[in-house]
């Protein structure tokens, strides 16, 4: 019998190098943590942002990974093993961190603010433990209009199953409002650049249904359905897209845009 990959896998093996991977990349390179630095993901995930940390830290830091959801950590946990990485991973939630006051000098959110409950309160617990002058970043995608490709999909998502749910990770804050959430958790020097990257998927033909299996969880639509169901789902999607996936298509990969806010601030040295 062949093994069905959960949701954990999928994000890992298609959603990170399609799309998490070069933002991961993009903002590390951004931040350019130096020599030493303690790190924190918050809602990591799989641990892209944490094993990209890693990666250029090397042995000079430590970098750990938090996530609510266990089966995150655990394809987070298995995959860093995999690539010789040494990063503590947690569960746990974005208003709770587990962690002493003071803990890190860079605390990262990647695409996940926009789904915290409590968006402030998880921004003081960020201060809480990042030392005095320490950095706060955060990414969240801006507008829908923005994301290439996810337009489509998006909207195609949204014909065949009648929600609108997959609109929720576009477009919940404009730059201004992010920095004024960000200062207003005690946040300084806070900046937001709004940044757009090329991003490339090898095989145009699977994007759709690799998108559906994906992103099924945050559809209400696609809870409880078959598997037979999903896939039907998945084609009727691919059908919806298939002019966009075409004029996207280019020396046979998928290639399209991405735009995201990126945003810092500092804990006030006193």
């Amino acid at each position: 019998m062949t093994h069905s990959p959960t949701p954990a896998e999928t994000y890992e093996d298609f959603m990170v190098p399609f799309r998490f991977r070069p933002w991961a990349e993009t903002l590390v390179a951004y931040l350019d943590p130096p020599s030493g630095t303690r790190l924190l993901d918050v809602a990591c995930g799989t641990g892209i942002v944490a094993r990209t940390a890693a990666t250029r830290l090397g042995n000079n830091g430590t970098v750990t990974g938090i996530d609510m959801n266990p089966a995150m950590i655990e394809v987070a946990r298995s995959t860093a093993a995999r690539e010789g990485l040494d990063i503590e991973w947690s569960v746990g939630m974005a208003g709770e961190l587990p962690f002493p006051d003071a803990s890190f000098d860079i605390v990262t959110i990647q695409q996940a603010l926009q789904f915290f409950p409590d968006q402030p309160a998880a921004l003081r617990e960020c201060l809480r433990v990042l030392t005095p002058g320490g950095l706060l970043a955060v990414e969240v995608w801006s507008a829908l209009e923005k994301q290439g490709i996810q337009r489509p999909y998006t909207e195609a998502i949204e014909h065949v199953t009648g929600s609108p749910s997959m609109h929720a990770a576009y477009g919940t804050t404009t730059a201004q409002e992010l920095g004024a959430l960000i200062t207003g958790a005690g946040f300084a020097d806070v900046s937001v650049e709004e940044v757009t990257i090329e991003v490339s998927y090898h095989d145009p033909d699977s994007y759709a249904e690799r998108m559906v299996q994906g992103t099924s969880a945050g559809v209400p639509a696609m809870h409880g359905r078959s598997d037979e169901e999903r896939a039907a789902l998945a084609q009727a999607v691919a059908a919806e897209m298939a002019d966009a996936i075409r004029a996207s298509t280019v020396d046979g990969r998928l290639v399209t845009e991405s735009t995201t806010f990126i945003a810092t601030g500092r804990k006030p040295a006193s």
